[in-house]
């Protein structure tokens, strides 16, 4: 009876020390999840943590700024009164001599204006269906200016072959120069690529200084205008809208360094819900219309006017 007494009571101290080791660490356990996520909890931007260090959205402003899609992110947006637009230079490419290649067939010539009263011309071919550009709403073009053909490594719309371009936005015109010691560049027109959408535009950019013909792209439609007054024109490319995103503008002007772009004004302003929100150029008195849209859930919207003025955004009174 003893031995059975002392065996039980052994039994019964054992059971109790697992018991409370199981809670002792289930309570260990609870402390460490628990922890872990008061370290995923990051305060939003403009909110203090418990060290008072306000959190800053690093991604605002930026070119790949994601979208702000939670109504509680847009509370503190307010429009500024004035920002300044970061500008750099735009990266060119440099345009090749070309030949006609065997099977090319020319579909259409479009004058392109002249420099220095040397015509420029667009010739426009269909190539075969397993060469570059093969595809039917796929042509190539060749610019010749001085007897000489130069290619931009891309394939262009076929809406250029359209009787009006102009009309259909497939080309501009634009004679966009920097005058400076007698020596002009010019960023001459533009020329609508294919694309899965329209306004895939290539520019083409003559360097008086090398008298040598270079391109670069963008997506929207431009238009040479003195936004400011102070007799300097900026070229303005306003992008329509595509899929999930909806209109922006950049501008363009000449520097110390060449041709420079400005970041578009949705990133600069850093508009919530940004591919929802848009920003549009009034073309008759050249003020950029904003709308941010403060909520996707509620459908609240902020709607402002700016002006540009010497690099700068400036809001207009209500």
């Amino acid at each position: 009876m003893r031995i059975k007494t002392k065996l039980s009571s052994l039994l019964i101290t054992a059971t109790c020390l697992v018991v409370g080791l199981l809670f002792t660490a289930c309570g260990s356990d609870k402390q460490a999840t628990s922890s872990s996520l008061e370290e995923l909890v990051v305060p939003l931007a403009g909110e203090e943590n418990e060290s008072g260090i306000v959190a800053e959205d690093e991604k605002a402003g930026s070119e790949q700024e994601t979208d702000h899609v939670l109504a509680d992110r847009t509370v503190g947006y307010a429009f500024p009164e004035s920002i300044e637009l970061q500008f750099k230079p735009v990266e060119l490419t440099a345009l090749v001599n070309s030949k006609v290649g065997e099977g090319w067939v020319k579909t259409r010539t479009v004058p392109f204006g002249s420099i220095n009263g040397d015509p420029v011309v667009l010739d426009v071919y269909k190539v075969p269906e397993d060469d570059l550009c093969g595809f039917d709403y796929e042509r190539v073009v060749l610019l010749t200016h001085k007897n000489e053909n130069y290619r931009y490594p891309d394939c262009f719309s076929s809406s250029i072959e359209h009787e009006t371009p102009e009309q259909q936005q497939a080309l501009f015109r634009l004679d966009y120069k920097q005058k400076e010691q007698g020596v002009q560049s010019i960023v001459h027109g533009a020329v609508e690529l294919a694309a899965n959408g329209p306004g895939r535009m290539a520019y083409y950019y003559y360097d008086g200084m090398q008298g040598e013909w270079f391109g670069f792209e963008d997506w929207g439609y431009p238009r040479v205008s003195d936004l400011d007054g102070d007799g300097v024109e900026e070229l303005i490319n306003q992008f329509p809208g595509l899929h999930m995103s909806w209109p922006d503008v950049t501008i363009y002007r000449w520097s110390d360094q060449g041709l420079s772009y400005s970041a578009s004004i949705k990133s600069t302003l850093r508009m919530p819900n940004v591919s929802f929100s848009s920003a549009t150029l009034d073309e008759q008195t050249n003020h950029i219309k904003v709308t941010a849209v403060m909520s996707l859930e509620q459908e609240a919207y902020e709607a402002a006017n700016y002006f540009y003025e010497r690099g700068k955004l400036q809001r207009q009174p209500k």
